[in-house]
């Protein structure tokens, strides 16, 4: 018996909807790709299957009609009432505004946009206002090369107007939008750093050679952020893409071959116009050595000293001819009418490390270069150093260790003192830590068989620790520079070292002296002192950064192995580190 074929099913036909013009669907359905009605204050779609992210729209209200085509409401009379979490509107009002974690944010910036979109979700000019002036506050310790006062002038002009584009990139503006986000105290644009972030991601990935200094600032503020964030990797990847911009610019051939020559005609040779006045060549002098300053602190957070080998100085070699950089403001002054200083000839690094050194003090911001390139050559040799390394490679090791040691020792001797007449300012502070680090990371190696070598790492451990608790008791951010965290784990891991030497030591003298073997440890009280106000000091860290929980959970668990404290939760308050004997230097 031949089965009756089924009778087809009747499936309406779907009303036919008028086309959205482009830039009316909501962004959830622009993410998805998929058909959106347009409809306000929640498109279809979104109702019938609720997403993750509100439904939001950037272009103009649409109603929504029933069947019969009467309407279920009015139009909205606020367009951007619907933006969702970056609504100036919502901004002003200080509503709660809704973020997607940094995963989700991150994701999204591979979706396609256009134009106009990006063009919207500018911020109002009142916000604008507010996130440069949280930023410009604390630029120094970002590493911010450009002239601020002009950065900050070109980002308050309106929007480009018949396509001339005379504000910052977006990729810049974005970055620093992140930062004055992540350093306000109103939680309402603190909430938008997850949207910065994606924003910036995404213009950093299509931003043109044609404003490669801009670019380059923006690799640099947002590799500072990563770091701070615990993201490693992905800070290093934003620190060689600025080297590897910085290198095709030829940023390090700054030099001029003669001192009554600033600018150099050999740059007409790369992507970058010749400089219009001194201070569009500081800015591109001060950009070189920030991106050789960042490159070495990374690799001294990532603990590898093999990364060493991808730093801007390994590849360009001795053809560094840019001068060491100056403050913004003298660069202002020579623009103004004063005299160009006098330029040396040949490799500058190469000149640092085999002239006589000179004596007097350095200024601050040539001090931190040098420290810098110090610190990288201190990374460059440890890697070298293994426990059998054997004669003639091991006399060959302490000649360029006592060589780079003298070096170090004699920057530090040159360094602006902090005093009454010269306080300490963050990029002060800097240069002495940085110092104190690259003291103790060419000295560590062999500390375990030198006692001098072991004591110079324990005073610059303490030196360290002094300069740092100085950023907890000042009025500028701490959390604005993501290096205080590595350094301050770095001396107390010195300190660490120091209190288990000294207890081996105290062990074996009982020993022999048949003495009671439960006394060891008395000798550590100082070393212990330094080593909780180092804990303090992380404490107040990782109240805002994820990098400084990190290094305090780790020095910790050493803390806790060293004096038998219950292990616990690793992530004490500072209310729990106030109880701790505290010590002033």
């Amino acid at each position: 018996m031949q089965a009756s074929p089924k009778p087809k099913r009747f499936r309406p036909p779907k009303p036919r909807t008028t086309p959205l013009k482009r830039g009316q669907a909501c962004l959830n359905c622009r993410h998805l790709k998929v058909r959106c009605d347009g409809v306000h204050p929640a498109c279809g779609n979104c109702v019938r299957v609720p997403k993750y992210q509100p439904c939001t729209f950037n272009g103009p209200p649409r109603t929504r009609r029933h069947q019969h085509g009467e309407d279920e409401s009015k139009p909205i009379s606020d367009p951007s009432a619907g933006r969702g979490y970056w609504s100036p509107a919502r901004e002003s009002d200080g509503s709660q505004l809704d973020s997607p974690p940094d995963s989700i944010a991150e994701s999204s910036s591979n979706s396609p946009r256009s134009d106009s979109d990006l063009e919207l979700q500018e911020p109002r000019l009142e916000t604008v206002r507010q996130l440069l002036d949280n930023f410009i506050l604390h630029a120094v310790q970002l590493g911010f090369f450009l002239h601020i006062d002009r950065f900050r002038h070109a980002a308050l002009r309106p929007q480009p107007l018949f396509g001339l584009d005379v504000r910052p990139s977006a990729a810049l503006l974005s970055a620093v939008y992140l930062w004055g986000a992540h350093l306000s105290l109103a939680s309402s644009l603190f909430k938008l750093t997850p949207e910065f972030l994606r924003e910036a991601l995404h213009h950093i990935s299509t931003a043109e050679t044609a404003n490669a200094l801009e670019t380059i600032q923006a690799h640099v503020l947002l590799s500072h952020y990563l770091l701070l964030q615990k993201r490693l990797l992905a800070a290093q990847v934003h620190a060689n893409s600025a080297a590897t911009l910085a290198v095709g610019c030829r940023l390090h051939e700054l030099g001029c071959s003669s001192p009554t020559e600033w600018f150099p005609s050999m740059l007409e040779q790369t992507p970058l116009d010749p400089a219009h006045d001194f201070v569009e060549q500081g800015e591109r002098i001060r950009c070189f050595w920030t991106v050789v300053s960042l490159q070495a602190e990374l690799n001294l957070a990532m603990g590898s000293a093999s990364e060493s080998s991808l730093c801007i100085l390994e590849i360009v070699g001795a053809n560094i001819s840019t001068p060491w950089p100056m403050a913004m403001v003298e660069y202002d002054l020579i623009h103004v009418g004063g005299v160009p200083p006098q330029l040396g000839r040949g490799d500058v690094v190469q000149r640092l490390m085999m002239e006589e050194p000179g004596r007097g003090v350095v200024p601050v911001a040539a001090a931190q270069a040098q420290a810098a390139v110090l610190l990288h050559r201190a990374l460059a040799l440890s890697e070298k150093f293994t426990p059998d390394l054997l004669s003639p490679d091991f006399a060959t090791y302490l000649t360029v260790y006592n060589h780079l040691d003298e070096r170090i020792n004699v920057l530090h001797a040159n360094l602006p003192p902090i005093d009454a007449y010269t306080p300490a300012g963050p990029e002060l502070v800097r240069t002495y830590v940085f110092t104190a680090a690259a003291s103790i990371t060419a000295n560590r190696p062999i500390s375990w068989i030198d006692p001098d070598a072991r004591r110079k790492c324990v005073v610059s451990a303490r030196e360290i620790l002094r300069y740092l608790a100085l950023t907890t008791d000042s009025g500028w951010n701490a959390n604005a520079d993501a290096m205080y965290a590595p350094m301050c784990a770095l001396a107390c891991r010195v300190l660490v070292d120091e209190i288990q030497s000294l207890r081996v030591f105290n062990l074996e003298w009982m020993h022999a002296l048949g003495a009671l073997a439960g006394e060891e440890g008395l000798e550590d009280d100082d070393a212990g002192a330094d080593l909780q106000n180092g804990l303090l000091v992380l404490a107040s860290y990782a109240l805002g950064s994820p990098l400084a929980a990190h290094y305090q959970c780790e020095i910790q668990k050493e803390y806790s192995a060293l004096y038998g404290a219950s292990g616990g939760d690793c992530f004490l308050t500072v209310t729990d580190y106030s109880k701790l004997p505290s010590r002033s230097y």
